[in-house]
């Protein structure tokens, strides 16, 4: 480093030389510690996006799963309702009015509304 014989200009080159290390070997550490930072980045970046492809995966196979049990469960009411129709047909013509009036009456509801 310094030596205590050297003249001004040697010491302030000596001391140039010196400052010139440090400000390298900081700018190789903070250049390391980036590449670190990048690399923590990406695995995380992969990690959420691994995270959310499950995510949308399950999401699907439960909507899928609920709406082949929704199908199953309307064919059962089709299914009972088309029994209930041939085992008591006037009953069956007497609901469906009924089911029909009542819709009329709430969409002409909904229609005075807008009005």
């Amino acid at each position: 480093m310094l030596k205590t014989n050297a003249t001004p200009a040697a010491e302030l080159t000596d001391t140039a030389e010196h400052a010139r290390r440090v400000a390298s070997r900081a700018i190789d550490e903070g250049q390391a510690l980036a590449s670190q930072a990048a690399s923590k980045v990406g695995e995380s970046m992969r990690d959420l996006r691994d995270g959310a492809t499950d995510a949308a995966r399950r999401g699907v196979e439960s909507l899928s799963e609920t709406a082949t049990a929704a199908q199953r469960r309307l064919t059962q009411y089709a299914r009972a309702a088309k029994r209930h129709a041939s085992n008591e047909p006037l009953k069956s013509a007497l609901i469906a009015a009924a089911l029909g009036a009542v819709a009329a009456t709430v969409v002409l509801a909904l229609l005075r509304r807008r009005r």
